[in-house]
């Protein structure tokens, strides 16, 4: 039996890169026997599963910074120049971004790196599920059973946060398209869109299977707590999530063993102690740096107020969480059961941190603290299911069931791994022209000079594919640190080398939002029910928010935002080519850039390249 983990591991991180290997496999396949069909796809180029074209561009990017590190030896800034060696911009998520970074070093292929890191992360995820589960049935078949379910659930369920607050018809509906995906979102994979969560939640599964083992035995040596304490102090140079998870969990799962027992044993508190150790420096570190001197508080707190659900107020579903806590504490106290209590700690860690607006005044990204919350929950339930079962019947009756059960979710995902490919195999490329722009960038100009575009896409797809930087960083504080008010800078320095008029780009882009809101519903009806409708210029006008300094600020931070800033002065910023893609030929000709005595360097249907004289 114990082999059969390591089978079931390898089976389920195999049914996972299944999209990613075998669309590229149908993409090449075309390519060689009818490459005419392939040429007017608007995704005509080599295959790839990182175009962003085809993938949520919210985490997408978090490759770039794995590219970073291959090429620097640090998870430096990956986007701005300037900002390429600032310390505290390596301290978020280093973990990930450093060794999948050195795992991109070694293999030289970003594809690659994303296949292999993925199937590593879900095999050691599998097994890590399996022992904690053994750990509370000391039952081989239903532990295996679990550890497939358990996985499934996390790839089908990860970001509905809602999942347990939902009529069962749409829980019902939602699973069934899951598993035959009639409607696939383009990002709908666990693929490089999870680029950091796969990771992050292996390193989570990882602490807290060695806390177990330390709660679990009754003399527990100091080497183990001091490697579970180590351990829990990486989380903090793994994701926030995960070690807000873990320091409140520690502090609730003693609390019950002091309410069952009237003391905490002495290695918890020295893990706890070396965890703390290790965290505490780590966490003022970043809030210096998130925090530094040249933002204006009155902007950053705008900022961090999303326009829904502001201001202090109760989340009442978190309630769940805390009652499930609360019922394992309290209920059967003189049982000694430390993996459910252990597993109910974790469950309730996510109660304080959904209600942490309460005390701020605005949320820390609330739906992603009902994730793990969901997860635990749900071994939980087969956990109880299953010793309830135990008293009533015969568990080898059930056997025979996990095993069917087993064969069916497994046939199913192969089925829909199927499928996704089928349905994203065109979308998993980058257009011809923008290849061959980012060979001539990668021949030709400087490693690390920059270039100045406005395109969303190009933002992404620079630091991704090439050796340079761009003028605009991209959206997400994990990547690149720079305030608020300097992209915003940078974005009105950008306009003024294009010479676009600023009043009409930001009111086309930033200030009606009715407009933005119908381009989203097209490109709503578009990913989802009508490919053919899925164009480039639709992509981009959806995802201006995600690479401009604006994203997740709200309309009336943005509006004063940018109405405030001024244009920076000629030479402020470093910017070394200009990119002329068809979003910026929809504000400005490029003859205009004759007058300004740029030389061209390279021009074909899609892109220009010119070189900026100094």
């Amino acid at each position: 039996m114990k082999r059969k983990i390591f089978y079931m591991a390898a089976l389920v991180g195999a049914l996972v890169i299944l999209p990613n290997i075998l669309a590229p496999c149908l993409r090449s396949y075309h390519l060689s026997h009818d490459p005419s069909a392939v040429d007017v796809w608007s995704n005509n180029g080599r295959p790839t599963n990182i175009a962003p074209f085809d993938h949520f561009t919210g985490a997408l990017p978090y490759l770039a910074k794995i590219k970073e590190v291959s090429e620097h030896g640090l998870p430096y800034d990956p986007f701005i120049f300037e900002n390429m060696k600032n310390f505290g911009n390596t301290l978020s998520d280093a973990l990930p971004f450093t060794v999948l970074g050195f795992l991109n070093k070694c293999l030289n292929n970003l594809d690659l790196t994303v296949i292999v890191y993925t199937f590593l992360l879900m095999f050691i995820s599998t097994i890590l599920i399996y022992k904690i589960m053994m750990q509370a049935t000391s039952d081989e078949l239903f532990s295996l059973f679990s550890s497939f379910w358990v996985n499934l659930f996390i790839i089908w369920y990860y970001f509905d946060y809602d999942l347990f607050f939902q009529s069962p018809l749409k829980m019902a509906l939602r699973t069934l398209n899951y598993l035959f995906p009639v409607f696939p979102n383009i990002s709908d994979s666990v693929g490089p869109d999870k680029t950091l969560y796969v990771f992050t939640r292996a390193m989570f599964f990882l602490a807290i299977y060695l806390f177990l083992k330390v709660i679990s035995k009754q003399k527990c040596g100091n080497r183990l707590a001091l490697a579970s304490g180590f351990l829990g102090g990486l989380l903090a140079i793994t994701h926030w999530i995960e070690l807000g998870h873990y320091l409140a969990a520690v502090p609730l799962y003693s609390f019950g063993q002091w309410i069952r027992t009237r003391k905490i044993q002495r290695s918890v508190i020295l893990s706890y102690a070396i965890t703390l150790l290790l965290a505490i420096p780590v966490i003022l570190m970043r809030g210096s740096f998130f925090f530094h001197s040249d933002s204006d508080p009155d902007i950053i707190r705008i900022a961090r107020i999303a326009e829904h659900e502001p201001g202090r107020y109760f989340f009442l579903p978190s309630f769940l969480f805390l009652a499930v806590y609360l019922i394992v504490v309290f209920r059967n106290r003189k049982i000694d059961d430390p993996t459910v209590l252990w597993i109910a700690a974790i469950i309730g860690s996510a109660f304080p941190f959904s209600n942490i607006q309460l005390i701020t005044g605005y949320e820390f990204s609330l739906s992603h603290w009902q994730i793990f919350g969901n997860v635990f929950l749900v071994m939980l339930l087969l956990i109880v299911v299953y010793r309830w079962l135990l008293k009533r019947i015969s568990m080898q009756s059930c056997y025979a069931a996990f095993r069917y059960s087993i064969v069916i979710l497994a046939v199913l995902m192969l089925s829909r791994g199927i499928m996704l490919a089928k349905d994203r195999y065109t979308f998993s490329a980058l257009p011809r022209d923008y290849e061959e722009a980012f060979d001539f960038l990668n021949d030709h100009t400087e490693e690390d000079s920059v270039v100045v575009t406005l395109s969303s896409e190009m933002i992404i797809d620079i630091p991704l594919f090439t050796h340079n930087k761009t003028l605009i960083a991209h959206a997400s504080a994990i990547l690149s640190d720079i305030s608020i008010q300097e992209n915003t800078r940078r974005l009105m320095y950008a306009l003024s080398l294009y010479g676009i008029n600023r009043e009409y780009f930001l009111e086309k882009h930033f200030m009606n939002l009715d407009l933005y809101n119908e381009v989203h519903k097209r490109f709503f009806v578009a990913e989802k029910f009508r490919r053919d409708l899925l164009t480039r210029s639709l992509w981009e006008k959806a995802h201006v928010y995600d690479t401009t300094p604006n994203v997740l600020i709200g309309a009336d931070a943005m509006r004063q935002l940018l109405e405030t800033t001024q244009v920076p002065s000629p030479g402020t910023f470093r910017a070394d080519y200009v990119m002329f893609t068809h979003l910026e030929r929809e504000y400005v000709t490029e003859e205009s850039v004759f007058k300004k005595g740029w030389e061209k360097l390279f021009k074909n249907k899609s892109v220009s390249l010119y070189k900026i004289n100094r």
